[in-house]
């Protein structure tokens, strides 16, 4: 197990999108992305509202 370091609240999903770990958190409508080793990579802000919750990855695609 890794800690990740966020400068958002409540994760609400982890899910492995290799390399990389995908974090929603629904109270910033951000989903982000961090490395193997815990460090951030980017984030994508889903819209104001949207409360990513959960996500899942098929076929090499994430779906939030």
């Amino acid at each position: 197990w890794r800690e990740i370091k966020s400068l958002y609240r409540e994760p609400t999903s982890v899910t492995h999108v290799a390399p990389y770990y995908a974090v929603t958190y629904r109270a910033d409508d951000k989903v982000a992305f961090f490395s193997e080793d815990g460090l951030p990579v980017a984030t994508v802000d889903t819209g104001h509202g949207t409360q990513p919750v959960a996500s899942v990855t098929h076929d090499g695609y994430l779906y939030v």
